[in-house]
């Protein structure tokens, strides 16, 4: 007797590949089996899809997998995706905040029209300081259009941003404490 074989790792065409060179009825059983199970999956996963739910949510709950921690696996998956050559993880993140921030500047300085700073600050401040350092200095510096874009849009931290993408309990722990009093704004 032959030991059963696991073919859950098999990719979809190792699985196509393996039945047609079987040889036995109870591999053949088994490889048709496994390509059932995953048919099972996939209608359950759209199945939920169809009833609203995002796809990452359906297909963990189709596998059985917690959404957030195979959100965190996506995300630390993009961090070494994005990583060059001689990049430690710090600095592949580092990169890819400041890639972020800036296109989240681009949207604000749309939003509001090019009013970024308070009158006092323009030309003394660089409105893209807003987007990294302390809140501070948005309720220092930024205009009441900027506030709200900050209240409408969210700001995020690069603590909260390192912590987001790698998951790290002590930049978890670090990104708790972040300020988000920017101070009086303008209806958005």
């Amino acid at each position: 007797m032959t030991k059963a074989r696991d073919y859950t790792k098999l990719t979809d065409d190792q699985l196509t590949d393996r039945l047609a060179k079987a040889k036995t009825e109870d591999v053949v059983a088994a490889l048709i089996a496994e390509i059932e199970r995953r048919e099972q999956i996939e209608q359950r996963i759209a199945e939920l899809v169809s009833a609203g739910w995002e796809y990452r949510d359906a297909y963990a709950e189709a596998y059985g997998l917690d959404p957030e921690q195979l959100a965190q696996q996506e995300r630390a998956a993009l961090v070494r995706e994005n990583r060059l050559p001689g990049e430690s993880l710090e600095q592949t993140v580092d990169r890819m905040f400041t890639e972020d921030a800036d296109r989240r500047y681009a949207e604000a300085e749309k939003a509001c029209r090019g009013h970024m700073l308070v009158k006092e600050s323009v030309g003394k401040v660089n409105p893209r300081e807003l987007f990294c350092g302390p809140a501070s200095r948005i309720r220092k510096h930024a205009s009441p259009e900027l506030k709200a874009w900050f209240y409408a849009n969210g700001r995020i931290t690069w603590r909260e941003y390192m912590a987001h993408m790698l998951g790290r309990a002590r930049d978890i722990e670090l990104a708790k404490n972040v300020d988000r009093d920017y101070g009086e704004a303008v209806a958005a």
